[in-house]
């Protein structure tokens, strides 16, 4: 195999594939970013085949890393600010409960630091927001643009990754066009790069074949790249499903965003730009069928028991989709000449919102490794560096892991006891301003 052709080979075109490639060229390195969409990402295509609003809720933390990849100015007009955050306990039965948890902006602030408009552009009034969300094909679009206008990143598009082969001088990345089939074996599963070295020696049977340092996985959930290096997961279904989309409403929401625990799931509720909410609400999968296949009038009465008043009326804006909810944690996060990044390492439970903002921290950490090795002329795709990188991982993934099973689980028990147990603690809590503040830094990533 010849020496590479490129630094960096990034298979996925979704915001961690986009933000990896756009992080890392801004670094200096030479990127070809591999994605199945044969064209370039826009908001208006983007909402016409993906009608229904699906809402990110990003961390301040990840806002910052935006921002210093000079994303700020564009993600501040299509983004709206999470000023405050509820966390409540209700039962179909007893109906919601009056103690909650209230976590404040306030309850982060740095007086000292914030100011009317903070070191990252946010015009925050004296105040920083808690994050803030926006809508997945803004942020798409957003990513698309600066990826586009990026002299050191090389798109190809249509395609995707289904076969690597590496050695002491490089990586061979093998593709095809995004709508074929992988290559199967005798038993009709796709093969292993390990298995399959006739195949990967001949490029011909290929689409495109490029050569780098190193492979970047960032093809979600369900990556063939963690699957052709080897790497298992450790898995649990929760037995749910999550139902998504955007509701209208006659008030404003005041940058709140409210998370409802039920024993039978979580229903969040994010504020978007103008008067509307982005709804996130895990059920059984029979229950969340019925939601989605309903009629629109149907569903607005049922959401609008679920929603509450405070907003005033509400109303069903675009589609609804629904996904299944489980956990998926890689055993590891690097292989030979391959890392993975975002949901190819880890998939979590929703409830926290806090999914794509731990892919980001995947990706700076990632880059902050490969600017290192650049800057000491090491072997980009080496085992000790790649190394770096999932050690500087592991503690923050397995520290939100924990912290979203566990809320799952102790939220899911419908026990009196617990209940109460968890209604006297909430109601504690939100009486100790450390912990609030606490809370408010780690929902703004810090």
């Amino acid at each position: 195999m010849a020496g590479a052709e490129t630094t960096a080979v990034v298979a996925g075109g979704g915001a961690v594939g986009l933000t990896t490639a756009l992080a890392l060229a801004k670094k200096g390195l030479k990127v070809i970013l591999v994605e199945a969409r044969r064209e370039q990402a826009n908001a208006a295509q983007h909402k016409k085949d993906h009608p229904t609003i699906r809402a990110w809720a990003l961390a301040q933390s990840s806002w910052n890393f935006l921002y210093k990849l000079g994303l700020g100015t564009e993600l501040q007009a299509v983004s709206s600010p999470i000023w405050d955050m509820r966390i409540v306990e209700a039962h179909p039965l007893r109906g919601v409960d009056s103690r909650k948890l209230h976590v404040s902006h306030r309850d982060a602030v740095d007086r000292a630091r914030a100011t009317a408009a903070d070191e990252n552009g946010q015009a925050t009034n004296g105040a920083r927001p808690l994050g803030c969300v926006v809508e997945e094909h803004a942020l798409l679009d957003l990513l698309s643009r600066a990826v586009a206008l990026e002299a050191n990143i090389r798109c190809e598009r249509g395609l995707r990754v289904v076969d690597f082969e590496s050695d002491a001088r490089g990586i061979e990345v093998m593709t095809r066009a995004s709508n074929e089939e992988p290559a199967a074996d005798n038993a009709g599963q796709a093969s292993s790069p390990s298995s399959s070295s006739s195949s990967a020696s001949s490029s011909s049977s290929f689409e495109r074949c490029f050569r780098a340092q190193v492979l970047l996985a960032c093809d979600g959930r369900h990556s063939a790249v963690r699957t052709r290096a080897g790497i298992s997961c450790r898995r649990r279904d929760y037995g749910q499903r999550a139902l998504v989309c955007a509701l209208s409403h006659e008030r404003e929401h005041g940058g709140v965003a409210v998370e409802w625990f039920m024993p039978s799931g979580t229903f969040a509720s994010l504020p978007l730009l103008g008067r509307r909410s982005g709804i996130v609400w895990c059920d059984s999968p029979s229950r969340i069928e019925r939601l989605v296949s309903m009629e629109a009038s149907d569903f607005e009465r049922h959401v609008s028991v679920r929603f509450g008043s405070w907003l005033g009326a509400l109303s069903l804006s675009g589609a609804r989709t629904s996904y299944p909810v489980s956990l998926s944690v890689a055993r590891r996060y690097v292989s030979d000449r391959v890392a993975l990044l975002g949901d190819s390492a880890h998939g979590i439970h929703p409830l926290a919102g806090q999914g794509l903002n731990l892919g980001w921290r995947d990706v700076a950490a990632l880059t902050e490794v490969l600017s290192e090795g650049l800057s000491l002329g090491e072997d980009l795709g080496s085992e000790a560096l790649l190394s770096r990188y999932e050690r500087r991982r592991l503690g923050d993934v397995r520290r939100l892991v924990m912290l979203t099973d566990g809320l799952q689980r102790l939220f899911g028990n419908d026990s009196g006891l617990l209940r109460t147990a968890r209604l006297s603690g909430m109601g504690l809590l939100d009486r100790v301003p450390a912990f609030k503040r606490r809370m408010a830094m780690a929902a703004a990533g810090a």
